[in-house]
């Protein structure tokens, strides 16, 4: 098998900067759409802007990073571009012979940063919801 050569590789440093251009209009559409959807139980918005910059929704619920987005192209190549990376992280509770770990787990790359908050946004709902409905069976089941 070929090896797929990468035109244009995106550099660490470009895709760092693409972030920090599209970061306060990732927040402000997420606080937009937390304002007008959620009246209770608000997801909070934090931006680090640091070297590593992040835009976490909910404490470290879901990260917003920057990532670069692989687009495959006819002769074995593949072409880059600056993306937006949402993850969650899994908790893996300690057991008798491994210590407890988090994974990071990704969810999906946007390349649009609207389309970054809306994802970020659903998956936390689902994330939220799937929790809730946890919890209700878990209380359903003790009542009995």
């Amino acid at each position: 098998m070929t090896e797929k050569k990468i035109d244009n590789p995106v550099s660490d440093e470009a895709r760092d900067e693409h972030f920090r251009q599209h970061a306060d209009a990732i927040v402000a559409r997420l606080n937009e759409a937390i304002a007008r959807f959620f009246r209770t139980n608000r997801p909070t918005v934090h931006y680090e802007k640091g070297n590593d910059p992040v835009i976490q929704l909910d404490g470290m619920t879901i990260e917003i990073r920057p990532g670069v987005h692989q687009q495959p192209r006819i002769g074995n190549r593949i072409v880059e571009s600056p993306a937006f990376d949402i993850i969650t992280y899994k908790h893996h509770p300690a057991t008798l012979w491994q210590p407890e770990d988090v994974e990071d787990v990704p969810l999906a790359t946007e390349r649009n940063p609207i389309r970054a908050a809306e994802v970020a946004l659903v998956e936390w709902f689902k994330i939220e919801a799937g929790n809730w409905f946890e919890n209700a069976g878990i209380l359903a089941a003790l009542e009995e």
